[in-house]
């Protein structure tokens, strides 16, 4: 069994383009806990389909050792009460030849200190910090900690069983039930260039 590693951005800005090449800039340096958490089973890629529900639990049970109790949003949010304070976003990596799952790899970004100025305007309404929602001046230092920690639990317990937070998470999620509102989209191919039809 392999075992997991995680990078921590020590400025507690979050820049770049990676995962999906969004860019990220909230607010001041220290006021949030950036992660990418490394892992490497040795499972098919259908093994990992749960992998994302499974760090959301480990990262409220972070948050929970550290005085915050957060919901999950399906499928990849953390939030207080209506206001996002954490995004996790999940990519793998599959080897051709034989199907297995080469890497995961999480990110995983929390709103510590953040006041709601720091945010965008448009996002103020969504976005939010565990500070601006519940006036706790948390540790950074504390939290990266207990999120590495819970993540390492997680990892341990999902090689053993998959299924292992799949009852945690549901308790957590604060959509199950909530009818969700869905837009239709009208999708079309493109039309093929003449010389190809």
């Amino acid at each position: 069994m392999r075992r997991t590693a995680c990078a921590l951005s020590p400025t507690g800005r979050r820049r770049g383009a990676w995962p999906r090449r969004a860019v990220v800039s909230l607010g001041r340096a220290g006021a949030g806990v950036y992660l990418s958490m490394l892992l490497r089973p040795a499972c098919a890629a259908t093994a990992a389909m749960t992998v994302t529900a499974h760090v959301a639990v480990a990262v409220c049970r972070a948050l929970e050792r550290c005085g915050v109790q957060p919901g999950i949003k399906w499928t990849n949010d953390l939030v207080l009460g209506t206001k996002k304070i954490c995004g996790i976003l999940t990519e793998l990596t599959v080897e051709a030849e034989s199907g297995t799952v080469d890497s995961i790899v999480a990110g995983i970004g929390v709103n510590v200190r953040q006041r709601p100025g720091d945010f965008p305007e448009e996002l103020r309404a969504i976005a939010g910090s565990v500070y601006s929602e519940t006036g706790l001046e948390l540790s950074r230092a504390r939290l990266a900690a207990e999120m590495v920690r819970a993540l390492d639990e997680m990892y341990l317990d999902w090689q053993r069983d998959p299924r292992a937070y799949l009852s945690d998470y549901r308790a957590r999620c604060v959509t199950v039930g909530v009818p969700c509102a869905s837009c239709a989209v009208k999708m079309s191919a493109p039309a093929l260039p003449r010389r190809w039809t």
